[in-house]
């Protein structure tokens, strides 16, 4: 790949021989496209017509030492489930354990909600299940179902909700202001209340409680 300046250039000195390069329209809108010179046009790799003013050669591709490096551990609020998957590598996303699904069922019929053959426990979870899956902090297997514990993964947080939401099911819940893998995470663990109940510093405060 011939090197260029890393930076934006007038559109007239792009390159015209079906090099691919960033491109910015007369609209404000990047692109990565390229020219085509049967009908003296820009293109974008979409196959759309664009009417660039601004171009700019991509960067020069990671070496094959770069590519084979693994990510730095500092990279984990970045990389989504793979950081999930590095705090409890027997993590599920979308997956309920047994003695979940039966509860939420449970809860669904109580509520007068529930309609056999149409719904699935998923669709009655509460909001605070923005991203949500299932783990063993003990047993890898997910043959282990009782063993499992469901992560809920809210926008905003919502301790009273997430405290109601577990009466009303049975179970224990745990409220993490962090998450291990983010800062900005708020994450609750609902646990099965036949396991451990939910450590004195992790529990959901009582509404009235100071903090």
């Amino acid at each position: 790949m011939t090197k260029h300046n890393q930076a934006w250039q007038f559109i007239e000195t792009a390159p015209t021989d079906g090099t691919n390069f960033f491109a910015y329209d007369d609209e404000g809108n990047p692109h990565l496209a390229e020219y085509c010179p049967e009908y003296c046009q820009f293109m974008g790799t979409q196959g759309e017509w664009i009417y660039p003013t601004h171009w700019m050669p991509l960067p020069e591709p990671p070496t094959e030492n770069e590519r084979e490096q693994p990510w730095p551990k500092q990279s984990l609020p970045n990389r989504g489930l793979t950081a999930v998957l590095e705090w409890q590598p027997s993590w599920k996303h979308h997956h309920m354990p047994m003695w979940f699904k039966k509860a939420v069922r449970q809860r669904a019929i109580n509520r007068g909600e529930w309609k056999p053959g149409i719904s699935w426990a998923g669709d009655h979870l509460p909001s605070i299940f923005d991203h949500w899956g299932s783990f063993s902090p003990d047993l890898g297997d997910i043959a282990v179902m009782p063993s499992r514990k469901v992560a809920a993964m809210p926008y905003n947080y919502n301790d009273d909700g997430a405290r109601a939401f577990a009466s009303e099911i049975g179970c224990n819940v745990e409220c993490l202001p962090q998450a291990p893998w983010h800062p900005a995470t708020h994450l609750y663990i609902f646990s099965d209340n036949q396991t451990e109940p939910p450590t004195e510093n992790a529990r959901c405060p009582v509404s009235g409680e100071a903090d």
